[in-house]
């Protein structure tokens, strides 16, 4: 009996570290939207057996990061514009929650943290948006949300987040936006300092918005840029 469990526990274990690579590599863009998954190039490449991996796709399919296709097998979930407009109404939603409990509930050593990965976050200017860059952005909003101490606010808003910029191709993605973004992150730090609630959800609100234009403008840079490669190699529409 012991030993059953043993063997469960280990495939388990198999399927969960399996699931994270995947995600991981998604997430890292070394495989994008519309891209087939074999599962023996990606037993090759993690260097597991085809089960744990299938039943980790199954998982990941479940969670909305990639499509079975009878006969045809999995694939990686291209970004779609209308389920991202969705995505974002939730998210200012939770926000503004998170930030009205994190004001309500706010210490004197609360700040400290959100203050380090505000600043983290406006010393790295890359010449194009990359992963990092989006990692410390998200960083901010979960923190705000760890400030809130109400542990499903921030669970609900950290997946919220992961399935929003997990698969559009950020190498589209306009960097103009990046200095404006690190002044609304100030803005939002120092209403949340001075306990301002209604100045907090007010910019909160515009900070989501102004990133949901912009996500939303890369995902249609994408869907042209995927055209034109369509064309460019002959491809008939």
């Amino acid at each position: 009996m012991a030993k059953k469990e043993k063997n469960y526990k280990s495939s388990f274990t198999m399927i969960e570290e399996a699931y994270k690579k995947i995600k991981t590599m998604i997430f890292r863009q070394n495989m994008v939207g519309g891209q087939r998954l074999v599962g023996k190039d990606l037993s090759e490449k993690l260097h597991m057996s085809r089960t744990p991996i299938i039943n980790a796709l199954f998982l990941l399919e479940r969670e909305g990061y990639v499509t079975f296709q009878p006969y045809r097998g999995f694939f990686v979930k291209s970004a779609d514009i209308e389920e991202t407009r969705e995505l974002f109404e939730v998210r200012e939603a939770l926000e503004v929650m998170a930030v009205q409990l994190a004001i309500e509930r706010m210490e004197d050593e609360s700040l400290g943290p959100l203050e380090e990965i505000a600043k983290r976050h406006a010393e790295y200017m890359p010449g194009v948006y990359d992963r990092q860059k989006i990692a410390l952005g998200v960083e901010f909003h979960l923190q705000i949300a760890r400030m809130s101490k109400n542990k499903k606010i921030l669970q609900l808003l950290k997946t919220n987040l992961e399935y929003e910029y997990t698969r559009y191709t950020y190498k589209y993605a306009d960097i103009t936006r990046m200095e404006p973004a690190v002044e609304e992150h100030y803005e939002i730090l120092e209403a949340i300092r001075n306990k301002n609630l209604t100045k907090s959800i007010k910019l909160i609100r515009r900070h989501v918005q102004q990133n949901k234009n912009h996500v939303i403008n890369t995902l249609k840079e994408q869907e042209e840029a995927e055209v034109e490669l369509w064309f460019d190699n002959g491809t008939v529409l």
